[in-house]
């Protein structure tokens, strides 16, 4: 079974932190605003931009100030990174998704 266990925004580039800041060995890194629910980083992250998902993939790295951390809770900000994609836009949604078996 799959379920949304958070959703999170990326900020414009006026606010405190610009989205899409590229990192060796990391790839893009996205500032983001958690609006709902938790960003976890063993999750799979969908990007939706304009309400179609344009990318999913498993979250490489996630961020709280310096430190890496396993989830950030609603209300906070944190850095994102989704393997295997680098073109980040302010606007951009990321849903957080994650797989659970259901016990018999």
């Amino acid at each position: 079974m799959v379920s949304m266990c958070g959703k999170t925004t990326l900020m414009s580039s006026n606010q405190k932190h610009c989205c899409g800041i590229k990192i060796p060995k990391i790839g893009a890194i996205a500032g983001v605003a958690v609006r709902s629910g938790t960003a976890q980083r063993n999750a799979r992250a969908r990007v939706m931009r304009a309400g179609q998902a344009i990318h999913s993939g498993t979250v490489s790295s996630l961020k709280r100030l310096t430190e890496d951390v396993k989830e950030v809770r609603q209300g906070y900000e944190c850095g994102v990174a989704v393997e295997g994609f680098t073109e980040f836009k302010p606007g951009d949604l990321i849903e957080f998704v994650v797989e659970e078996e259901q016990a018999r």
